[in-house]
């Protein structure tokens, strides 16, 4: 038979709702911290096990929050994910994890089959698809670049980073957008920024999709555009992608500033320790996810404040991948 809290509070001589608080991580109520480590190390001798669907028919909510991305396996998604994670588990959410893309949905995938009280959708469709509708009911928070309709957003600006990063490479018609083939749809606005900002200059933006996810083969085919074209400055999606640029510049013999000038977008971790440290348009991640969640949890609780859409400006941090090298007549000199 399975443990219930009846047994945890027969077993302890504690009252049924007190194991309840404990169990549910309920902190606005006084309990000692020493009972509370008790009725944990009961439950797990034990063997106790919540039952989730019980608590859902009396609490009327499941106590469980979905986070969706495009890709769980990027820096970015990596860090917005862990950061939502651990906002919500503060507050005593399960959280359900989803990779979304468009052409990947199922029955079983669609947010409306999902059991839970609320939906973070990072980077979700600009134009959702038909086939995979956000449930109606549930309360949706968009975070990104770009954000589905019909919910709050969070969405992240990254014009003036991307006007100020241009400049800052003395752009001609060879710089190159790169992305991801596979992920063309969350690419949309920040494509959209740089063609806008080298408009306004006066050139012609060009972009290149890697259509291989695994790094081997992205790489090669990096290797044979880069060896077919020139170009002086690269700008990529994402981090990683800007890291397997500089690799697949050595690759065909040019070196990164002096030749090719690489930079990402978001801001990962530890790329000023690569080398030639990244110049990257940082993301404010913390802030972003911080005023999210918060949102949610106010419309999980019952919030009927009109849908509101709040930007967050991305911010330029130059490092030594986009040094810009001039010729001088004792040779060459890093301005």
């Amino acid at each position: 038979m399975p443990v219930t809290l009846r047994d945890l509070a027969k077993a302890l001589n504690l009252s049924h709702a007190t194991i309840s608080l404990v169990l549910n991580n309920r902190f606005d109520v006084a309990i000692p911290e020493e009972t509370r480590q008790r009725v944990w190390k009961m439950a797990k001798e034990m063997g106790y096990r919540p039952n989730y669907a019980a608590r859902a028919l009396v609490k009327g909510s499941t106590q469980m929050v979905a986070l969706t991305a495009p890709r769980l396996d990027t820096a970015f998604y990596h860090e917005v994910i862990h950061r939502l994670y651990t906002l919500a588990s503060r507050e005593g959410y399960e959280v359900l994890v989803r990779q979304m893309r468009p052409s990947e949905g199922n029955e079983s995938t669609r947010p409306a089959f999902w059991p839970v009280d609320g939906i973070v959708s990072v980077d979700g469709l600009l134009d959702p698809d038909p086939d995979m509708p956000m449930p109606m009911g549930i309360p949706t928070v968009s975070v990104g670049t770009c954000c589905r309709e019909g919910g709050d957003r969070f969405e992240i600006d990254i014009r003036p980073a991307m006007s100020a990063l241009l400049h800052h490479l003395r752009p001609n018609e060879r710089v190159l957008f790169l992305g991801w083939k596979a992920l063309q749809h969350t690419h949309e606005n920040l494509w959209n920024t740089y063609a806008e900002a080298m408009q306004s200059l006066g050139f012609n933006p060009s972009a290149h999709f890697v259509s291989h996810e695994d790094l081997g083969l992205a790489r090669a085919d990096l290797a044979e555009l880069l060896g077919r074209d020139f170009h002086e400055s690269i700008i990529c999606y994402e981090d990683e992608l800007a890291l397997l640029a500089v690799r697949a510049c050595r690759d065909v013999g040019r070196s990164c500033p002096r030749d090719v000038r690489v930079a990402g977008i978001g801001g990962a971790r530890h790329i000023d320790l690569v080398e030639p440290p990244l110049t990257s348009i940082q993301f404010p991640i913390g802030e972003l996810c911080e005023a999210a969640w918060h949102c949610l949890l106010d419309r999980m609780r019952g919030s009927k404040e009109p849908l509101g859409r709040r930007t967050y400006p991305a911010r330029l941090i130059q490092r030594e991948s986009t040094r810009v090298s001039s010729q001088t007549k004792d040779g060459l000199e890093l301005l």
